[in-house]
């Protein structure tokens, strides 16, 4: 019950939050199409839209953590899926073209919630390209099937410095980061365990 009550609080707070976040942006918006903005003015301006915008996402996270009833697992075609998506984030993130690449079998399915899957891929390539040498196949994204036919292994690797020994146990911890400015709510344990859409046969991460 106290958890409950704590998440109707959580969503009732970021609600009251994203009201008056939505008129400081649109504000924000119509002074920056105002010609009459100097260059400096237009720079301030920028800056209150791109924190606007830093808030509504941090909102976003922490609403995502009290979602717990509207998983909606599919069948999903691995291969077209990432495909998709991965054109999205690159273009999104500002990634170059083959600055992130994929290798996946054509007949790789996995049951998975799309939106779920869709905001796991997402954090895993922006976090990696953050921290990646920013060269051509910097960031890979692999699958294959498991060992005994019945999984779907999907590897994400990036050439960056890696985590320490030190932190590996701590990058699911809620609110844990190491960026400046990071929430540490893209991936606490909590979150993953409760998007296994299937019981039989859970989804894992390991890092």
């Amino acid at each position: 019950m106290k958890l409950a009550a704590m998440g109707r609080l959580t969503a009732s707070i970021a609600h009251e939050v994203r009201n008056p976040l939505s008129a400081i942006n649109q504000a924000a918006q119509l002074l920056e199409e105002d010609g009459s903005v100097a260059p400096e003015g237009q720079r301030l301006l920028l800056m209150i839209r791109n924190n606007a915008k830093r808030i509504d996402r941090i909102v976003g996270e922490v609403l995502q953590l009290n979602r717990r009833d509207r998983q909606q697992p599919e069948v999903i075609p691995l291969v077209e899926f990432m495909g998709l998506l991965l054109e999205e984030i690159v273009q999104a993130e500002g990634i170059p073209a083959g600055g992130a690449v994929m290798n996946i079998p054509d007949d790789l399915l996995v049951i998975f919630d799309r939106g779920h899957l869709n905001q796991i891929t997402w954090n895993l390539v922006r976090n990696a390209w953050q921290h990646c040498q920013k060269k051509q196949g910097s960031i890979r994204i692999q699958g294959r099937p498991g060992y005994m036919g019945d999984a779907v292994i999907c590897e994400l690797t990036d050439d960056g410095p890696g985590i320490p020994a030190e932190l590996r146990g701590q990058i699911f911890e809620p609110f844990f980061t190491t960026r400046p400015g990071g929430t540490g709510l893209s991936w606490p344990t909590p979150m993953v365990r409760r998007w296994n859409c299937c019981p039989r046969d859970p989804a894992r991460i390991s890092g």
